[in-house]
């Protein structure tokens, strides 16, 4: 799960992560987002196997690409990620080996 703003406002939007990855993610929401709109994240990845406890990975992002499910009004959003501290992606290159 990935919590995400449009920089320069605080509204927060929640999204399901998926595809992660150093340079990027791509998440699924029912919020339309622009290519090239700039995103703050969060992105929330379990420390065990029972998903109880979890770390938060500060990051900035740009929307890359937006697909729509042909199903529902649910958007496939592709993010290159622009910022994030090193440690964060030291942590993810070790989880996504």
């Amino acid at each position: 799960m990935s919590l995400f703003q449009f920089k320069g406002n605080d509204k927060t939007f929640e999204a399901i992560t998926q595809d992660i990855s150093q340079s990027g993610l791509m998440f699924r929401s029912f919020n339309f987002i622009p290519n090239g709109r700039k995103l703050r994240l969060e992105i929330y990845q379990p420390l065990n196997y029972n998903k109880d406890t979890s770390f938060a990975i500060p990051a900035e992002a740009q929307a890359d690409w937006i697909k729509q499910a042909r199903e529902n009004n649910e958007n496939f959003i592709g993010v290159k990620i622009t910022k994030m501290n090193e440690k964060h992606q030291d942590s993810l290159a070790f989880l996504y080996k």
